[in-house]
Protein backbone atom coordinates (compact mmCIF):
# COMPACT_ATOMS: atom_id res chain seq x y z
CA UNK A 1 0.00 0.00 0.00
CA UNK A 2 1.39 3.39 -1.01
CA UNK A 3 0.03 6.72 0.25
CA UNK A 4 0.32 9.11 -2.68
CA UNK A 5 -1.20 12.13 -0.90
CA UNK A 6 -1.75 13.20 2.69
CA UNK A 7 -2.54 16.51 4.44
CA UNK A 8 0.11 18.85 5.79
CA UNK A 9 1.00 18.71 9.44
CA UNK A 10 -1.02 21.25 11.47
CA UNK A 11 -3.59 21.68 8.70
CA UNK A 12 -7.07 22.92 9.62
CA UNK A 13 -9.79 20.45 10.53
CA UNK A 14 -12.23 22.73 8.71
CA UNK A 15 -10.57 22.25 5.33
CA UNK A 16 -10.43 19.04 3.27
CA UNK A 17 -7.99 16.49 4.74
CA UNK A 18 -7.51 14.16 1.80
CA UNK A 19 -5.55 10.94 1.84
CA UNK A 20 -4.93 9.20 -1.51
CA UNK A 21 -3.65 5.64 -1.81
CA UNK A 22 -2.71 3.03 -4.37
CA UNK A 23 -2.69 -0.70 -3.69
CA UNK A 24 -0.05 -2.86 -5.32
CA UNK A 25 -2.44 -5.82 -5.26
CA UNK A 26 -5.42 -6.48 -7.57
CA UNK A 27 -8.75 -4.95 -6.47
CA UNK A 28 -9.77 -6.36 -3.11
CA UNK A 29 -11.67 -5.54 0.10
CA UNK A 30 -9.83 -2.93 2.17
CA UNK A 31 -10.54 -1.80 5.73
CA UNK A 32 -9.77 1.87 6.32
CA UNK A 33 -9.33 3.00 9.94
CA UNK A 34 -8.82 6.48 11.37
CA UNK A 35 -6.66 6.09 14.46
CA UNK A 36 -5.77 8.38 17.31
CA UNK A 37 -2.00 8.13 16.95
CA UNK A 38 -0.98 8.62 20.64
CA UNK A 39 -3.35 5.94 21.98
CA UNK A 40 -3.84 3.72 18.92
CA UNK A 41 -7.61 3.92 19.45
CA UNK A 42 -9.74 3.49 16.31
CA UNK A 43 -11.96 6.56 15.93
CA UNK A 44 -13.79 5.56 12.74
CA UNK A 45 -13.66 2.80 10.15
CA UNK A 46 -14.89 2.15 6.63
CA UNK A 47 -14.80 -0.91 4.39
CA UNK A 48 -14.07 -0.52 0.68
CA UNK A 49 -14.98 -3.34 -1.72
CA UNK A 50 -13.05 -4.28 -4.88
CA UNK A 51 -10.72 -1.33 -4.53
CA UNK A 52 -7.09 -0.78 -5.48
CA UNK A 53 -6.89 3.05 -5.23
CA UNK A 54 -8.88 5.99 -4.00
CA UNK A 55 -9.16 9.20 -1.98
CA UNK A 56 -10.62 9.73 1.48
CA UNK A 57 -11.46 13.06 3.13
CA UNK A 58 -11.40 12.56 6.91
CA UNK A 59 -12.19 16.20 7.86
CA UNK A 60 -15.99 15.78 8.28
CA UNK A 61 -15.43 12.91 10.71
CA UNK A 62 -12.84 14.71 12.84
CA UNK A 63 -14.87 17.92 13.05
CA UNK A 64 -17.54 16.12 15.07
CA UNK A 65 -14.95 14.99 17.61
CA UNK A 66 -13.41 18.36 18.45
CA UNK A 67 -14.67 19.84 21.71
CA UNK A 68 -13.05 22.81 23.41
CA UNK A 69 -13.12 23.11 27.19
CA UNK A 70 -11.69 26.12 29.03
CA UNK A 71 -8.86 25.36 31.43
CA UNK A 72 -9.83 25.85 35.08
CA UNK A 73 -6.58 25.54 37.01
CA UNK A 74 -6.23 28.19 39.71
CA UNK A 75 -2.48 28.65 39.24
CA UNK A 76 -0.44 30.16 36.40
CA UNK A 77 1.24 27.71 34.03
CA UNK A 78 0.82 25.38 31.08
CA UNK A 79 -2.36 23.33 30.81
CA UNK A 80 -3.36 20.29 28.75
CA UNK A 81 -5.33 21.46 25.70
CA UNK A 82 -7.48 18.37 25.37
CA UNK A 83 -9.50 17.96 22.14
CA UNK A 84 -8.26 21.23 20.61
CA UNK A 85 -6.20 19.30 18.08
CA UNK A 86 -6.10 15.72 16.85
CA UNK A 87 -3.05 13.63 16.00
CA UNK A 88 -4.19 11.10 13.44
CA UNK A 89 -2.84 8.16 11.51
CA UNK A 90 -4.76 6.48 8.67
CA UNK A 91 -4.44 2.71 8.47
CA UNK A 92 -5.43 0.74 5.38
CA UNK A 93 -5.05 -2.96 5.85
CA UNK A 94 -1.70 -3.54 7.55
CA UNK A 95 -0.16 -0.22 6.45
CA UNK A 96 -0.44 3.07 8.34
CA UNK A 97 0.39 6.62 7.32
CA UNK A 98 2.73 8.91 9.21
CA UNK A 99 0.94 10.64 12.08
CA UNK A 100 -0.29 14.17 11.42
CA UNK A 101 -1.65 16.76 13.88
CA UNK A 102 -4.67 18.77 12.74
CA UNK A 103 -5.86 22.00 14.36
CA UNK A 104 -9.38 23.13 15.20
CA UNK A 105 -8.83 26.46 13.42
CA UNK A 106 -11.22 27.79 10.81
CA UNK A 107 -8.51 30.19 9.65
CA UNK A 108 -4.82 29.28 9.85
CA UNK A 109 -2.42 32.11 10.63
CA UNK A 110 0.88 32.61 8.93
CA UNK A 111 3.62 30.79 10.87
CA UNK A 112 3.26 32.27 14.34
CA UNK A 113 4.00 31.16 17.88
CA UNK A 114 0.92 32.91 19.29
CA UNK A 115 -2.58 32.27 17.96
CA UNK A 116 -4.93 35.06 18.99
CA UNK A 117 -7.40 37.53 17.52
CA UNK A 118 -7.13 40.02 20.41
CA UNK A 119 -4.63 42.89 20.64
CA UNK A 120 -1.47 42.29 22.70
CA UNK A 121 -2.29 45.22 25.02
CA UNK A 122 -5.08 43.95 27.28
CA UNK A 123 -7.16 44.99 30.28
CA UNK A 124 -7.92 42.42 32.96
CA UNK A 125 -9.47 42.64 36.43
CA UNK A 126 -7.71 41.26 39.49
CA UNK A 127 -9.03 37.76 40.16
CA UNK A 128 -9.64 36.99 36.47
CA UNK A 129 -7.71 34.57 34.26
CA UNK A 130 -6.70 34.48 30.60
CA UNK A 131 -5.45 31.85 28.14
CA UNK A 132 -2.72 32.02 25.51
CA UNK A 133 -2.62 29.50 22.66
CA UNK A 134 1.00 28.77 21.70
CA UNK A 135 2.50 26.87 18.79
CA UNK A 136 6.00 25.56 18.13
CA UNK A 137 9.05 27.70 18.72
CA UNK A 138 8.41 28.84 22.29
CA UNK A 139 11.23 27.69 24.58
CA UNK A 140 10.32 29.62 27.71
CA UNK A 141 7.52 31.86 28.95
CA UNK A 142 8.52 34.64 31.32
CA UNK A 143 5.88 36.40 33.43
CA UNK A 144 6.76 39.71 35.07
CA UNK A 145 4.34 41.38 37.50
CA UNK A 146 4.88 44.96 38.72
CA UNK A 147 3.31 46.14 41.98
CA UNK A 148 4.52 49.66 42.50
CA UNK A 149 8.32 49.28 42.59
CA UNK A 150 8.18 45.56 43.42
CA UNK A 151 8.95 43.05 40.65
CA UNK A 152 7.76 39.43 40.60
CA UNK A 153 9.51 37.48 37.83
CA UNK A 154 8.71 33.82 37.00
CA UNK A 155 9.68 31.43 34.21
CA UNK A 156 7.74 28.50 32.73
CA UNK A 157 8.86 25.75 30.37
CA UNK A 158 6.40 24.29 27.84
CA UNK A 159 5.60 20.56 27.96
CA UNK A 160 7.71 18.35 25.74
CA UNK A 161 5.40 15.33 25.45
CA UNK A 162 2.20 16.99 24.20
CA UNK A 163 1.16 17.91 20.65
CA UNK A 164 0.52 21.54 19.76
CA UNK A 165 -1.19 23.79 20.53
CA UNK A 166 0.05 24.43 24.07
CA UNK A 167 -2.19 26.44 26.39
CA UNK A 168 -0.69 28.84 28.91
CA UNK A 169 -3.11 30.01 31.60
CA UNK A 170 -2.48 33.28 33.42
CA UNK A 171 -4.17 33.57 36.83
CA UNK A 172 -3.98 37.08 38.20
CA UNK A 173 -4.66 35.78 41.73
CA UNK A 174 -1.04 34.55 41.76
CA UNK A 175 0.20 38.14 41.63
CA UNK A 176 -1.76 39.89 44.37
CA UNK A 177 -2.35 43.61 43.77
CA UNK A 178 -0.12 43.83 40.70
CA UNK A 179 -0.57 46.88 38.48
CA UNK A 180 0.73 45.29 35.27
CA UNK A 181 1.65 41.79 34.14
CA UNK A 182 3.79 41.09 31.09
CA UNK A 183 3.96 37.66 29.45
CA UNK A 184 7.00 37.33 27.16
CA UNK A 185 7.63 34.41 24.80
CA UNK A 186 11.24 33.49 24.01
CA UNK A 187 13.01 30.89 21.89
CA UNK A 188 14.85 28.09 23.68
CA UNK A 189 18.10 28.78 21.83
CA UNK A 190 19.44 32.32 21.94
CA UNK A 191 16.53 33.70 23.97
CA UNK A 192 15.05 35.68 21.07
CA UNK A 193 11.86 37.53 21.96
CA UNK A 194 8.95 36.18 19.90
CA UNK A 195 5.95 38.02 21.33
CA UNK A 196 4.95 40.03 24.38
CA UNK A 197 1.47 40.43 25.87
CA UNK A 198 0.96 43.23 28.37
CA UNK A 199 -1.93 43.25 30.84
CA UNK A 200 -3.07 46.31 32.77
CA UNK A 201 -4.91 45.25 35.92
CA UNK A 202 -7.99 46.95 37.33
CA UNK A 203 -10.30 46.36 40.26
CA UNK A 204 -13.14 43.90 39.55
CA UNK A 205 -16.15 45.42 37.81
CA UNK A 206 -19.34 45.25 39.85
CA UNK A 207 -21.47 44.37 36.80
CA UNK A 208 -18.69 42.82 34.74
CA UNK A 209 -19.48 39.64 32.77
CA UNK A 210 -16.46 37.70 31.54
CA UNK A 211 -17.01 35.79 28.31
CA UNK A 212 -14.82 33.11 26.72
CA UNK A 213 -15.20 31.93 23.14
CA UNK A 214 -13.47 29.87 20.45
CA UNK A 215 -12.00 32.20 17.84
CA UNK A 216 -11.60 31.54 14.14
CA UNK A 217 -7.87 30.80 14.64
CA UNK A 218 -8.50 28.04 17.19
CA UNK A 219 -7.70 30.04 20.32
CA UNK A 220 -9.90 30.43 23.37
CA UNK A 221 -10.23 34.16 24.02
CA UNK A 222 -11.54 36.08 27.04
CA UNK A 223 -13.08 39.54 27.41
CA UNK A 224 -14.97 41.19 30.26
CA UNK A 225 -18.11 43.07 29.25
CA UNK A 226 -18.40 45.84 31.86
CA UNK A 227 -22.15 46.46 31.63
CA UNK A 228 -25.20 44.28 32.19
CA UNK A 229 -27.73 46.07 30.03
CA UNK A 230 -30.79 43.93 30.75
CA UNK A 231 -31.82 40.84 32.72
CA UNK A 232 -34.76 38.78 31.48
CA UNK A 233 -36.52 35.58 32.38
CA UNK A 234 -38.58 34.12 29.54
CA UNK A 235 -41.32 31.85 30.84
CA UNK A 236 -43.64 29.52 28.97
CA UNK A 237 -46.18 26.81 29.59
CA UNK A 238 -47.93 24.12 27.60
CA UNK A 239 -51.68 23.84 27.99
CA UNK A 240 -53.58 20.57 27.55
CA UNK A 241 -57.33 20.26 27.11
CA UNK A 242 -58.84 17.76 29.56
CA UNK A 243 -62.37 16.79 30.53
CA UNK A 244 -61.98 19.12 33.49
CA UNK A 245 -60.93 22.01 31.28
CA UNK A 246 -57.60 23.51 30.34
CA UNK A 247 -54.61 22.47 32.42
CA UNK A 248 -50.95 23.54 32.39
CA UNK A 249 -48.88 20.39 31.84
CA UNK A 250 -45.34 21.75 31.74
CA UNK A 251 -43.72 25.09 32.40
CA UNK A 252 -40.37 26.37 31.14
CA UNK A 253 -38.17 29.29 31.99
CA UNK A 254 -35.04 30.67 30.37
CA UNK A 255 -32.74 33.34 31.70
CA UNK A 256 -31.36 35.90 29.26
CA UNK A 257 -28.61 38.40 29.93
CA UNK A 258 -27.87 41.38 27.68
CA UNK A 259 -24.30 42.64 28.02
CA UNK A 260 -22.49 45.59 26.52
CA UNK A 261 -18.78 46.08 25.87
CA UNK A 262 -16.82 49.23 26.59
CA UNK A 263 -16.31 51.65 23.70
CA UNK A 264 -13.34 49.98 22.03
CA UNK A 265 -11.02 50.67 19.09
CA UNK A 266 -11.67 48.87 15.81
CA UNK A 267 -9.00 46.17 16.25
CA UNK A 268 -10.58 44.90 19.46
CA UNK A 269 -14.12 45.30 18.20
CA UNK A 270 -13.34 43.08 15.18
CA UNK A 271 -12.33 40.29 17.57
CA UNK A 272 -15.44 40.75 19.71
CA UNK A 273 -17.79 40.60 16.71
CA UNK A 274 -16.69 36.98 16.24
CA UNK A 275 -18.52 36.03 19.43
CA UNK A 276 -21.78 36.20 17.50
CA UNK A 277 -20.73 33.32 15.23
CA UNK A 278 -18.40 31.40 17.59
CA UNK A 279 -18.99 27.64 17.77
CA UNK A 280 -18.63 27.59 21.56
CA UNK A 281 -19.16 30.37 24.12
CA UNK A 282 -19.00 30.40 27.92
CA UNK A 283 -19.71 32.76 30.77
CA UNK A 284 -16.77 32.68 33.20
CA UNK A 285 -17.53 33.10 36.91
CA UNK A 286 -15.88 32.21 40.21
CA UNK A 287 -17.86 28.94 40.07
CA UNK A 288 -16.45 27.94 36.68
CA UNK A 289 -17.63 28.15 33.08
CA UNK A 290 -21.27 27.99 31.94
CA UNK A 291 -21.93 27.21 28.27
CA UNK A 292 -24.05 29.92 26.63
CA UNK A 293 -25.13 30.97 23.16
CA UNK A 294 -26.03 34.25 21.50
CA UNK A 295 -29.72 34.89 20.94
CA UNK A 296 -30.06 35.18 17.13
CA UNK A 297 -30.04 38.71 15.73
CA UNK A 298 -29.49 40.18 19.20
CA UNK A 299 -26.10 41.82 18.69
CA UNK A 300 -25.95 45.56 18.15
CA UNK A 301 -23.08 47.94 17.44
CA UNK A 302 -23.32 51.31 19.21
CA UNK A 303 -21.19 54.12 17.76
CA UNK A 304 -19.56 57.02 19.55
CA UNK A 305 -17.27 58.82 17.15
CA UNK A 306 -14.36 56.57 16.15
CA UNK A 307 -15.09 54.18 19.04
CA UNK A 308 -17.82 51.57 19.05
CA UNK A 309 -19.42 49.24 21.60
CA UNK A 310 -20.95 45.82 21.04
CA UNK A 311 -24.08 44.46 22.67
CA UNK A 312 -25.13 40.77 22.89
CA UNK A 313 -27.94 38.84 24.52
CA UNK A 314 -26.89 35.52 26.05
CA UNK A 315 -28.91 32.49 27.02
CA UNK A 316 -27.69 29.19 28.53
CA UNK A 317 -27.40 26.11 26.35
CA UNK A 318 -28.83 23.86 29.08
CA UNK A 319 -32.24 24.17 30.70
CA UNK A 320 -32.52 25.85 34.09
CA UNK A 321 -28.92 27.09 34.01
CA UNK A 322 -28.38 30.30 35.99
CA UNK A 323 -26.77 33.35 34.37
CA UNK A 324 -27.58 35.79 37.19
CA UNK A 325 -28.82 35.67 40.76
Amino acid sequence: MIFTQFPNNYASLYQPLIYAFEDQEPPRTLDVEIMDAPSGKILAAKRLYRTSSGEIDIAPILQRMVQFQPTTNLTTGFELAAKRSMTISLRIGADASVARTFLASEQLLEPSVLHTTLPLERLIARGEADELTLMSGVGIVEVTALTGSLVDHRGFLPPTNQPFPHVFRLCTTDFGKADTITVALYTAVGGTLLAKIRYTLTDPMVEGVRIAWVSRVGSLEHYTFPLRHALEEVQGRQIAATTAGLMATTTTHEQRLTICSAYEPQALLRALVEIGSAQQIWQATARGYTAVEIVPESHTICCYGALKALQFTLRPTTSNAVLWN
